[in-house]
Order: C-alpha cells, then sequence, then structure tokens
C-alpha cells in the first residue's frame, strides 16, 4: 500500500499573505480546488499516479474549511508546531496497511509522475529515495568577512516527495529526539546506515516560498498551457 502525505501545515510568513501560501486562491473564484496545493489528483493537474490513501496536514484553524472541500480525496488532519511534528502526525494517520509514504510540502505544486513513480518503484530496493538537483550558481560560504568558494558540483538541492519504507521512518520519528529540517534528516538520525537513492529532480518542481513566487503561480494558472506542461 502506498500513501502520500502532503504537509500544508506551514504559515507561509516569508510570502507576506493574510493567510498561509499554501491556500493561496489562483483565480477569483471562492473555492478551495484551487488553492496552491493542486497535486491533488483533480482532473486538470493531469496526474495519471494514483495513491492508496493521501493524508493531508493542515493548520488546526484551517482543518474545518479544508476537509469540507477535499472529504472525498483526502483525510485532513491537524498539524504540529513544527514540520517534523506535522510530519510525525501524517505518518500515524497513515493505514496500518501502508509499506510505502512519500512525504511532501504542499509548497511544491508542480510534481511530476514521473518523480512519484521514480520513488515508489525505487523503494522496492532502497530505504528511501531522494528527489535531487544540481547547483546553476556560484556558492560561497561567507562567515565575517571570510569568504570560501565551494564546490558546486558536490552540494545539491533536495527536494520533495521523499520516499520511505513506512515502518522504517515511523520507527524513526518514534525516536526522535529533536525537531529537524526534513525527513531525510530524522531518518539518518535514527538509522545512519539507510539505504538511500538520490534521483534527478526537477526545476518545475520549485517550492513557492516569497510573495514573487506566489505572484508567478498565479500568472501561469491563467496560461492553461503553461500550467499544464509543469506537470509533464
Amino acid at each position: 500500500m502506498n500513501s502520500l502525505i502532503i504537509l500544508a501545515g506551514g504559515k507561509g510568513s516569508r510570502a507576506q499573505q493574510k493567510h498561509p501560501k499554501q491556500f493561496t486562491l489562483l483565480d477569483d473564484k471562492d473555492s478551495m480546488s484551487r488553492i496552491l496545493y493542486n497535486q491533488y489528483p483533480y482532473k486538470e493537474t493531469g496526474y495519471s499516479f494514483k495513491f492508496d490513501e493521501i493524508i493531508t496536514v493542515v493548520n488546526k484553524d484551517w482543518k474545518d474549511l479544508i476537509s469540507k472541500d477535499i472529504l472525498n480525496i483526502s483525510k485532513v488532519v491537524s498539524g504540529g508546531k513544527t514540520r517534523t511534528e506535522s510530519s510525525h502526525l501524517g505518518l500515524k494517520a497513515c493505514s496500518k496497511k501502508c509499506k510505502n509514504v512519500l512525504i511532501h510540502d504542499a509548497a511544491r505544486p508542480f510534481v511530476s509522475n514521473k518523480i512519484f513513480n521514480d520513488c515508489i518503484n525505487n523503494l522496492k530496493k532502497f530505504d528511501s529515495v531522494i528527489p535531487i538537483i544540481e547547483q546553476k550558481d556560484t556558492l560561497i560560504q561567507k562567515k565575517n568577512q571570510k569568504i570560501q568558494y565551494l564546490n558546486r558540483t558536490d552540494i545539491k538541492s533536495i527536494q520533495t516527495p521523499q520516499g520511505f519504507k513506512y515502518d522504517l521512518i515511523f520507527k524513526a520519528y518514534n525516536n526522535m529526539i529533536k525537531a529537524e529540517t526534513d525527513d531525510l534528516q530524522v531518518l539518518l538520525k535514527y538509522k545512519p546506515n539507510a539505504s538511500i537513492k538520490f534521483i534527478q529532480g526537477s526545476d518545475k518542481n520549485f517550492k513557492i516560498t516569497t510573495q514573487h513566487e506566489v505572484e508567478l503561480l498565479k500568472h501561469l494558472y491563467k496560461n492553461k498551457d503553461l500550467w499544464k506542461n509543469l506537470y509533464e
């Protein structure tokens, strides 16, 4: 059984909005089906990959509203104070039959069928599957006035969804000591020798963080051809 956890509990403060960026309305219609986490299997997204269950973790203040709109698509649970707590709560809400789980950030609305499939397929052989992309910019490490240039070929950006064998990541969270910035860190603290498969991510699978990116998202939504192309 394959499960998908969508983390939509953040406040989105960097986007400078009155409401979390993952709940951004993409047009003038007062419909939560247009919110930023369009990676649900709505017809307009073009997704062909199907999960056995989807769990959406949201801020408790939004739970009732979101539940009404996606009741037939996803189970909705309240999140925690941190991303780590929200992931743990999402894992607790998974079916007892779950074997593989993907944990995805709602702020990455353009994850592709290929990434979903690559994650699930590689979990047959590995404990975890993580999408990464190359660095394009020159990178430096700046500490006070000391500057060190870094070898960008050795530095990768991690994306979501991050895939795991369910039993292993659940045990890792149950034994977690402190909050981490992503789920892979939690796994490695519990099992440093876990087998990890890094797969090719996508520039299209970008994260909506700032107000500029929210406006870009709205612009893309108005152009249906561009919007659809982002899922391919």
